[in-house]
């Protein structure tokens, strides 16, 4: 495979990272686009220069809202809320079925609220994924909420998704099985690129950092790391965290993360949905429909590569996990779709609901 198909390759991974002798595992993108940019003789710019008010770099917080319960959910907004200009929360709505005024509340306290879809699971064919996420849009517009952009559960990327969000009048998605630690630009789609702007983000979240046995002050130091990483390549500093009831110590570290963030006067912090419409203002159309880059600039060498130890490695999987994950993805396989809902493909239907009954969410 060479040095361009590299960078129009969508193929995800087991990826393994590590932090002082700890390790972690995330499905990332194969091959990160950021190794593969092409063109790198261009001109270069200024860096000091080149984010909003001559800012170092931007800051956002992506915060997924997959189940919760209320009381451990309004706690993290009362933590979120001081940030709020630069935190956006993709809800996955069937958590929020008749609990409608917390979306409400939402907006009228001023978060950006984005679409994580109504089931929390991106499906391999179109039908699926465009019923799955007009019936969050059509959730959302009852509250008063206008979504423009999405943010895939689990991360996961694929091209029917992408048609979907184009057909349903999104501008933007985040979806790190596609790209991750890199500047927004557009998937390939066959003969064309999407309408649908890429926003990667640094795939690894606390939670990840929890379940491998970090404490508070290991996972403080690795986000320390992370910012010092992002900022010295100019790479957009976007990540991300849940509202996980399992997780209380994520409540701690985004009290302590945040309040760093807000003192520094480097960043210029906003949300993600004002971030890429920052870039969009930015973009080179002539440009980016021959490339898929928004510019010149940005095909130029202006982000530099970070170190291999965020990009992580693809790791040895065994053979049972390889057979597991095909077959899951040959049925697409999921639990949280209602029988009457699933679309498409009979067969295949009667196949997923039959491993749901003899294998339940252990498959």
């Amino acid at each position: 495979m060479n040095y361009q198909d590299k960078f129009f390759n969508t193929q995800s991974a087991d990826k393994t990272f590590s932090f002082k002798g700890k390790f972690f595992s995330e499905c990332v993108a194969r091959y990160p686009k950021i190794l593969y940019t092409p063109d790198r003789t261009l001109a270069k710019i200024n860096a000091e220069n080149f984010y909003p008010e001559n800012k170092k770099n931007i800051f956002s917080l992506r915060v997924d809202v997959d189940e919760f319960e209320e009381k451990d959910f309004l706690q993290y907004i009362r933590i979120l809320e001081p940030f709020k200009k630069y935190v956006t929360l993709f809800c996955c709505v069937a958590a929020f079925e008749k609990k409608e005024y917390l979306l409400k509340e939402l907006k009228s306290m001023g978060f950006d609220v984005q679409s994580h879809g109504f089931y929390h699971h991106v499906y391999n064919d179109y039908e699926n994924n465009y019923n799955n996420i007009l019936k969050a849009k059509n959730f959302f517009d009852k509250t008063g909420i206008n979504t423009t952009g999405f943010a895939a559960p689990m991360g996961k990327y694929n091209e029917n998704l992408m048609l979907a969000l184009e057909d349903l009048g999104f501008l933007y998605s985040s979806d790190f099985s596609f790209d991750y630690l890199n500047f927004p630009h557009y998937p390939k789609l066959k003969n064309r690129f999407s309408k649908i702007l890429q926003i990667p983000i640094f795939p690894i979240c606390p939670e990840r950092l929890l379940l491998s046995g970090f404490e508070l002050d290991e996972i403080i130091a690795y986000y320390d790391e992370i910012l010092k990483s992002l900022a010295d390549t100019n790479i957009p500093i976007i990540i991300y965290s849940h509202t996980d009831i399992r997780y209380p110590g994520v409540k701690d570290f985004l009290k302590q993360f945040l309040a760093k963030i807000s003192r520094s006067d480097k960043l210029y912090k906003c949300n993600i949905s004002d971030f890429a419409s920052w870039c969009l203002r930015r973009e080179d159309r002539d440009f980016s429909g021959v490339t898929g880059i928004l510019n010149k600039n940005i095909a130029a060498g202006f982000l530099k590569i970070p170190d291999s130890s965020l990009l992580g490695c693809v790791g040895k999987t065994s053979l049972s996990k390889l057979i597991k994950k095909a077959i899951k993805n040959a049925i697409d396989f999921e639990t949280v779709t209602p029988e009457s809902e699933i679309k498409g493909n009979k067969i295949k239907k009667q196949i997923k609901l039959f491993v749901r009954k003899i294998k339940g969410d252990n498959l």
